[in-house]
């Protein structure tokens, strides 16, 4: 017998076998996976995935692929910890199994395909961490889903959702401007949230209007985003444009409380009485219950009757006998315009301090003992 021959035999034999092993552990992993056995799976890709014969493999990759993805979307809490960031590498593995096998294979053309479904997966997973308030983890979801389709505009505005709850506000910012720039998307809140950000967190008033002003260029009658440049104008100081803005809004919703409240205040501001006095009137005609229109009212016609009572406290004697009198009667005039408003403004608000106390005033002023002493009770009440 030729024992060359033999053992020649013998390592070929061992070798083939070596061979059929490292290629059945691919098989395996495919039946684990397909049996839904997703830790035994992994356990057998990754070991086909460093070895040397079944390493270099389009079809080893891409069932890592596929099972990694599968790791990533399970439900099943022994399963989808198998992992750190399970999406990226099922990600990385399909890009290797496209890199192997060239244009036009079947695997390469399969791992495009599923390379879609991680994409439409990584919005799923990452909306359900968002809503768990795992915004960490929503945010590698979305960066995800960001890589494979950089056109997916849910991918962009989740993502800059949960970076602002992160307070990563240079990358909201980011993924906001590739919205409106990139991929042309035009949804007010885009411009508003991105203008919120310019404002409060980068204290940039001015870039922050600029914001809304072109959104206003692709929507000029969107009430939000017109309500949105006149609080900015506001902010700016530039009044006469924030009524300008809120005359348009209450003549689009005239019932809006919010806007004709704030535009009796512009007019307030700019000493506009009347037009303060006539919009605030409106807001409470419209909802008699509204504790901001009623309070408001009140300290303007107080805030009036205060400014005349104080000139009479620097005259001397003859002084006040000549005018005093007459400026203490128009001061009390306004002190009593303003008793409706504040006494509505306690009925909403019992517990509130600051109401009652003003109230106390103009009843000590007016001389009007037995309402004084109704207030100072609620006051006891409130724990005063």
């Amino acid at each position: 017998m030729n024992t060359k021959k033999l053992t020649t035999i013998f390592i070929f034999c061992i070798s083939s076998f070596l061979l059929f092993a490292q290629q059945s552990t691919v098989t395996i992993a495919i039946l684990y996976f397909k049996d839904g056995e997703l830790d035994k799976a992994k356990s057998a890709i990754d070991e086909a995935c460093v070895h040397e014969k079944t390493s270099s493999k389009a079809k080893t990759w891409f069932y890592k692929g596929d099972i990694y993805m599968d790791i990533y979307t399970s439900e099943n809490p022994a399963y989808k910890n198998l992992a750190d960031n399970p999406g990226e590498i099922a990600l990385q593995a399909y890009k290797k199994s496209i890199e192997l096998d060239g244009s036009g294979g079947d695997y390469a053309e399969n791992s495009k395909d599923h390379l879609i479904n991680l994409a439409k997966n990584a919005v799923y997973v990452g909306a359900a961490q968002y809503q768990n308030a795992d915004y960490s983890k929503a945010l590698i979801s979305f960066i995800l889903a960001q890589k494979i389709n950089p056109k997916d505009t849910n991918a962009y505005l989740y993502g800059a959702y949960a970076a602002e709850e992160l307070k990563d506000y240079k990358k909201a910012k980011s993924f906001y401007i590739h919205l409106k720039d990139n991929i042309n998307y035009k949804g007010a809140d885009v411009y508003i949230n991105l203008a919120r950000i310019f404002e409060n967190a980068d204290n940039d008033n001015e870039k922050a209007l600029q914001i809304i002003k072109e959104g206003r260029v692709s929507q000029p009658d969107n009430g939000d985003l017109m309500a949105a440049e006149a609080h900015l104008y506001q902010v700016t100081g530039k009044i006469d444009e924030a009524i300008m803005n809120l005359e348009k809004l209450v003549q689009k919703e005239p019932t809006n409380t919010d806007f004709l409240i704030n535009l009796a205040s512009f007019y307030d501001t700019k000493g506009e009485t009347n037009k303060a006095i006539e919009y605030y009137k409106k807001a409470i005609n419209i909802k008699p219950n509204d504790l901001d229109a009623n309070y408001s009212l009140a300290v303007m016609f107080y805030n009036k009757g205060a400014e005349i009572y104080e000139k009479t406290m620097d005259m001397d004697l003859a002084q006040y006998q000549r005018e005093g009198m007459q400026l203490e009667n128009k001061a009390n005039g306004y002190f009593k315009q303003s008793i409706p408003y504040f006494e509505k403004s306690h009925n909403i608000d019992p517990k509130d301090k600051t109401t009652l106390n003003n109230l106390k005033m103009i009843y000590n002023s007016l001389n009007m003992k037995s309402d004084e002493m109704r207030i100072d009770q609620a006051l006891k009440n409130a724990g005063n």
